[in-house]
């Protein structure tokens, strides 16, 4: 007979807060169950449906079996987040009680989907090999999603891999709790299960006892393992339940239905809104609407309903269908990844029609261009400029007139995965489009990116990278490759953001990760950078980024006033010579001055004057010309290093430089000669020598005399 298990302990336990917690229930619940059904369709010549209902279901219809007093509610209300021991309690979760106590109608989201394969693989897997992984226990999605917690699967080419994604079930309702039944498209098995995320917490009537965080709604468990449970497969019971809380999910209907009793309804997470869900899940999936990958259908109490589909998607926006204002950009003080505007949200189905259609380079409207592919091996940053046509050239100057000129620039490039096992270099395509918004149209231009379906919202914050400047960057459009993949394994588990974290495990495959992701992250302004940066308008684009470092409100930063005096000749111990060619400068030790043999200095170069000294602040790589590709510089008796900052990009205005004899030179002859940089040194020392947690990094320099014997 099914019922609630709950599972004794012997020893405190406590789940650290994780990325879900943080990005709030409402966000993780608009992501996380579209992302899962969109991994595992089961017609890929047919879209996956999903449906999100709002729905009140009768107390006396639920309460003695599936909401019982005991165990269930006994075991809710004696965990911390309820009864607010050492802490504060949930005002949710008592809310909830005091409706469960007073009888009141059950408020219920279902979310339920179809032609998915439904949650595959044996039902009674009880622990996965660590090691070594077989290939059905990779793919059994019942076992990632119901027993485990915190762990990924170590399948590939998946969107996410269960590992914290469940988590978005339970953390939508204010009583932790959440069941789910689901049907096999392959066997037309059919099962039901519920689970309760508690706390560590005392038996309500007998204090010696101590129970895990997780309970079961299941049919029961395997010899003496508490938590090794059954789901419940008796057809009769699984229909009963569909009935009792409206749920379809017959036994030839394959797909999940999810049912999540008490959403949260609080400002900051409206579970509860079906206005909202609507609005947040078709931010977060517009481009897989619109790509026929997803449609979706949403019911309110009122038993109203309205369908989303690519047929008629942007039609509903432009009459005004979604109520954006209703999500506010902020969520407790920070970035609401969920929010966007009506303008941001057609811009972006402009730029995803540019980038689906095979023709759009043919067009008045569209310039389209490939960059040339760069093997790996070294930082891409420092050679973006091997990609782009010569400055000089038909096909540069008509990609900047057609982008000066308000049209979308369509950009398509390989970028390489080079592996740390020494395995052979693989790459993998990015697209992207790009455009400059009229000034009217300001307020449209947003940085999306995009990993097949599945949206990055704070890969730049939902900004900009650039002010009016609308992009949006794409990998796995069409088909996955390893580019994709090694994105992937950088996405946190929310997928909100590529993230290079060195002290992931799954990142350690690869070598020059982190310095790639930030590439991708920045091409659409190295690609508008090296448009605008031409001789006529080369000034006031220095100035528009030089502005950038400004809006903290440090004075004199960030504008083109003269830089401060030089200081007095009996200070001076560098001489800096222009070079004839006017694309950079040479230094040495000036005359009289007194020994620099083991000193280090930090360079700075900027338009029109370097940028203040920030380590805080990650680098800006608005500033990627600023010093051009290191590595072609001449040091001679003097050695240059590059400076990673803890987020993993380099800095590209400033380096260190370490002078060996008082003989040294220094030649740099990477700056733009239609522009007037200046350069700046001062003593690798206090507020100038960088803190411990900013990597050196050699340069690859050309070097002479000490150096090239070093």
């Amino acid at each position: 007979m099914s019922k609630w298990h709950a599972v004794r302990n012997t020893r405190p336990e406590q789940k650290a807060p994780t990325a879900l917690d943080k990005q709030g229930a409402f966000t993780s619940i608009v992501r996380e169950p579209a992302q899962n059904s969109t991994d595992n369709v089961l017609d890929e010549a047919k879209p996956v449906k999903m449906k999100f209902t709002i729905k009140n279901v009768g107390f006396t219809l639920v309460k003695d079996k599936y909401l019982p007093q005991n165990p269930w509610m006994d075991h809710v209300s004696s965990s911390p987040f309820y009864t607010g021991i050492n802490r504060a309690a949930d005002s949710q979760a008592t809310s909830a009680g005091t409706e469960w106590v007073s009888e009141e109608p059950i408020p219920v989201l279902l979310i339920e989907d179809y032609n998915t394969t439904g949650l595959v693989g044996d039902t009674e897997l009880y622990q996965h090999d660590p090691d070594e992984t077989p290939l059905d226990e990779q793919n059994n999605t019942f076992y990632w999603l119901l027993r485990t917690l915190g762990l990924s699967s170590p399948s590939t080419g998946r969107g996410g891999s269960w590992g914290l994604g469940k988590l978005a079930f339970p953390l939508s309702s204010r009583v932790k709790t959440f069941f789910a039944v689901t049907t096999r498209g392959d066997t037309e098995d059919r099962y039901l299960l519920g689970q309760a995320l508690l706390e560590y917490r005392k038996d309500i009537r007998n204090s010696d006892l101590k129970y895990s965080q997780m309970m079961y709604y299941a049919d029961k468990h395997v010899a003496d393992i508490e938590d090794h449970w059954i789901p419940i497969a008796d057809p009769d019971e699984i229909d009963a339940f569909c009935a009792c809380f409206g749920v379809s999910r017959g036994e030839s209907e394959p797909g999940t239905s999810f049912v999540i009793p008490y959403p949260r309804n609080s400002d900051d997470d409206p579970v509860n809104d079906i206005e909202k869900l609507m609005c947040g899940v078709v931010n977060n999936y517009a481009l897989a609407i619109m790509q026929g990958k997803l449609e979706l259908e949403f019911v309110d109490e009122g038993d109203r309903s309205t369908s989303i589909d690519k047929n008629n998607f942007q039609q509903l926006l432009e009459e005004d269908r979604f109520q954006w204002e209703q999500i506010p950009s902020k969520r407790v003080g920070k970035v609401n990844a969920s929010h966007t505007t009506k303008e941001k949200m057609l811009k972006l189905l402009e730029l995803f029609n540019i980038m689906n259609d095979d023709d759009a380079g043919t067009t008045n409207e569209c310039e389209e261009y490939e960059l040339s592919q760069l093997d790996g091996g070294t930082e891409l940053s420092s050679r973006f400029s091997e990609t782009m046509p010569e400055e000089n050239s038909a096909e540069f100057k008509q990609l900047k007139e057609a982008f000066d000129d308000g049209k979308f620039i369509k950009i398509k490039t390989k970028l390489p995965v080079v592996y740390s096992n020494g395995n052979p270099e693989s790459d993998g395509l990015v697209e992207i489009v790009l455009q400059l918004c009229a000034p009217e149209n300001a307020d449209a231009a947003e940085a999306h990116y995009y990993r097949s379906q599945i949206s990055l919202p704070m890969v730049n914050k939902k900004q900009p990278l650039r002010p009016r400047l609308a992009s949006l960057v794409m990998v796995a459009r069409k088909d996955g490759d390893e580019f994709s993949e090694m994105l992937r394994q950088s996405e946190g588990p929310a997928h909100l953001n590529w993230e290079w974290d060195s002290s992931t495990e799954r990142m350690d495959k690869y070598l020059l990760g982190h310095s790639t992701t930030s590439y991708v992250k920045m091409l659409p302004f190295k690609i508008v950078a090296a448009l605008s940066a031409t001789a006529s308008e080369g000034e006031e684009l220095w100035k528009d980024i030089f502005n950038f470092g400004g809006e903290e409100g440090d004075p004199g930063e960030g504008d083109d006033r003269p830089p401060p005096p030089p200081p007095p000749p009996g200070q001076r111990v560098f001489t800096i010579k222009d070079l004839n060619t006017n694309d950079g400068f040479e230094i040495t030790k000036r005359e009289g001055a007194s020994s620099l043999i083991g000193k280090s200095f930090l360079l700075r170069i900027g338009y029109p004057v370097p940028l203040p000294i920030k380590w805080d602040r990650p680098p800006d790589y608005r500033l990627i010309r600023a010093t051009g590709d290191v590595s072609t510089w001449t040091s001679t008796d003097c050695a240059i290093e590059q400076l990673r900052h803890s987020d993993g990009d380099i800095y590209p205005d400033k380096v260190k430089l370490t002078i060996n004899s008082d003989d040294f030179k220094l030649v740099v002859n990477t700056l733009e000669p239609h522009k007037k940089a200046r350069a700046k040194l001062d003593p690798y020392d206090g507020k100038f020598k960088a803190p411990s947690d900013i990597v050196l990094v050699e340069t690859g320099a050309t070097a002479t005399g000490d150096d090239a014997n070093a």
